[in-house]
């Protein structure tokens, strides 16, 4: 096994399909390949002393990126397609009007299945934050203290992510905030929120 990641033998290959922000991680280990390339894989080998965890996405290995991807399907593909251009986007009920966040298929306002994709502002502001001075996860150990905030967006919905460019102990409820995006892949760009400029 490979020390820091149980149950990983050398030379497999694992994919890692993040269920909840930090917090549940599903782990499945798949013999010589990536069973799907559009899912995001995580490489494993003993030849490095210490491990080297090498990311790929599609073929293309991404050596300094460790932390979980969000695992992409159908009902998120436009979300992150959205994000990729760094376009924040939400689904928006086409009976009701209303929008709505996480990605699904049937609007959980009117239970209709007449939505689209709409790009959004990107502005909110901060409805909740904690900061987490410990982690389980190895790979958010470099971040220790980082924050976890819930940002309402204009358009109504929250949406949980971290609020960047600003100071922990500056953070207040409130705060105007605007969204920007970290891309960690070629694929996967992360949206993130700094305090609003304008």
């Amino acid at each position: 096994m490979v020390a820091g990641f149980p149950g990983i033998m050398p030379d497999r290959t694992a994919f890692f399909l993040l269920l909840r922000l930090h917090a549940s991680l599903e782990m499945n280990v798949e013999k010589g390949k990536c069973p799907t390339p559009e899912l995001p894989c995580v490489t494993v080998s003993a030849a490095h002393c210490p491990p080297v965890v090498l990311l790929s996405w599609g073929g293309i290995e991404m050596p300094d990126y460790n932390k979980p991807l969000p695992y992409v399907d159908e009902e998120s593909r436009s979300f992150w397609e959205g994000a990729k251009r760094h376009e924040l986007c939400l689904q928006k009920c086409q009976d009701c009007g209303k929008f709505y966040f996480y990605p699904r298929s049937i609007c959980p306002h009117c239970f209709s299945y007449n939505t689209e994709w709409t790009r959004v502002s990107g502005r909110g502001k901060v409805y909740s934050f904690t900061v987490a001075h410990k982690t389980g996860l190895p790979a958010f150990q470099q971040d220790v203290p980082y924050n976890i905030a819930i940002v309402e967006l204009e358009e109504g919905v929250r949406m949980m992510s971290n609020i960047v460019e600003c100071r922990n102990e500056d953070l207040s409820i409130n705060m105007p905030v605007e969204v920007v995006f970290n891309d960690v892949t070629p694929e996967i760009a992360l949206p993130k929120f700094r305090p609003r400029r304008s």
